[in-house]
């Protein structure tokens, strides 16, 4: 069964906010919007591992987005939230 915790989401949108401030442009709010749908998504409904899944999707964007912009040190923050993400929609 799939589970959110509240350190995840927390970091997650910690994160998007870093994305924000390192590249502020159209592209990034739209990438960080998506993300933040879908943690409201899955923060409102914990257990349901779509919601999970459509979230480490747009984390993973999020990700590439920021390592095409050489901003390293985000997306492999983001990459590893996403890790966190994939381990529990797998339990």
């Amino acid at each position: 069964m799939a589970e959110l915790s509240n350190v995840t989401i927390n970091e997650i949108n910690e994160a998007a906010g870093e994305a924000m401030a390192l590249v502020p442009d159209e592209q990034t709010i739209a990438l960080v919007t998506v993300v933040r749908g879908w943690v409201e998504l899955a923060s409102m409904n914990p257990n349901n591992g779509a919601y999970i899944r459509k979230l480490f999707d747009a984390v993973f964007k999020l990700s590439e987005f920021m390592m095409e912009r050489g901003r390293h040190n985000v997306a492999r923050r983001l990459l590893l939230l996403g890790d966190d993400l994939k381990k529990n929609w797998k339990r």
